[in-house]
């Protein structure tokens, strides 16, 4: 378990070799891991297990976190999204109105 800069079973993995990623914004995630866990008490280091069971436990934990930080992701690309469509229906310096190219603003002075 770890990060995927610095995970070595990425690393050690074959070129061909299948590889599932388990991310903790999956709201499954550590609840796979824990599962895992179970199915392997006989057949992997206590070591291990423990380092799965501290994964699953830190992805509960940073859920709340990543869940803001995806909303955040998502509203920042919603906004430039709404800017660009913005960007192409205002008329650029200088353009007159698309609508009626002749019509101006006449402010009369007060008497």
């Amino acid at each position: 378990m770890g990060y995927k800069k610095t995970d070595p079973c990425i690393k050690n993995a074959f070129p061909d070799e299948r590889l599932f990623v388990l991310m903790a914004r999956d709201r499954t995630a550590p609840y796979v891991v824990i599962e895992w866990i179970k199915q392997s008490l006989n057949s992997q280091p206590p070591a291990k297990l423990h380092e799965a069971l501290d994964a699953a436990i830190e992805m509960i934990k940073t859920q709340p976190v990543i869940d803001i930080r995806k909303r955040q992701q998502k509203a920042k690309a919603e906004n430039k999204k709404a800017k660009e469509a913005l960007s192409k229906t205002l008329p650029k310096n200088g353009d007159q109105c698309k609508a009626n190219p002749t019509s101006r603003i006449i402010i009369k002075p007060r008497r």
